[in-house]
Parts: C-alpha cells; sequence; structure tokens
C-alpha cells in the first residue's frame, strides 16, 4: 500500500485531497497534515511514498516544508497546490524538485498520482 501525506491549513481541501486520491484506486493510505510542523512528524514517523501539499500555511509553510524534504527526504516524489500559480512559483518548484504543481480550485483528475508531472 502506497501512503500519500496530504499537507494543507484548510481541513476542507484535506478532505477533497483524500477524496480524490480514494477514488483513483485501492492501495493508498491517506496521512493528513495542517501543517509542515505536523508533516515532519509524520514523515519522520512514517514511510511516505509521495508528499501533496500547500504553499501558505501557518507555523510551517509549504516552501520551509520542501526545503526540509530536498535535505531530508529527497527521494520522495512532490506534487503542490497553490492558489497562486505563476510561471516564477513553477520554476521556483521545479529547482526544489517538485514533479507538478496545481492550482486551487482543482478537479479530482488533477490529483491523479499517475499523471503527475510539472508543466
Amino acid at each position: 500500500m502506497k501512503t500519500i501525506l496530504v499537507v494543507d491549513d484548510e481541513k476542507m481541501i484535506l478532505r477533497l485531497a483524500a477524496d480524490a486520491l480514494e477514488s483513483f484506486g485501492e492501495g493508498f493510505e491517506i496521512k493528513p497534515a495542517l501543517n509542515g510542523r505536523e508533516a515532519v512528524q509524520i514523515l519522520n514517523s512514517s514511510k511516505v511514498d509521495l508528499v501533496l501539499t500547500d504553499l501558505k500555511m501557518p507555523v510551517m509553510d509549504g516552501y520551509e516544508l520542501l526545503s526540509y524534504l530536498s535535505k531530508n527526504f529527497r527521494n520522495i516524489p512532490t506534487i503542490v497546490m497553490t492558489g497562486f500559480g505563476s510561471p516564477e512559483i513553477a520554476k521556483r518548484l521545479k529547482q526544489k524538485g517538485v514533479i507538478h504543481y496545481i492550482e486551487k480550485p482543482f478537479e479530482f483528475d488533477d490529483l491523479n498520482p499517475k499523471q503527475a508531472r510539472l508543466d
């Protein structure tokens, strides 16, 4: 079973993302985190196969989480969700090793891990 860590300070987004990912079939365990600090705790205590994170969050934002991932969990693919997409953001995320980013609001199909890539 693959474990997907979903990080967002909005509980509704966590629920929507979990529903979307679970709709793609069996074999995904979804671990939610409300901020980067909670995500780090999960990363350090569980095996995670994919991270789906927001950028703007309290306590520890997505950029800090991406930096932590690049230093400590370089092999975990990461997808970013943001309401503030731009070519500059895409370039910055690609430099941090992000495989794909999607803009909020998103459709369920945008979260299909089988289609994840950075455009």
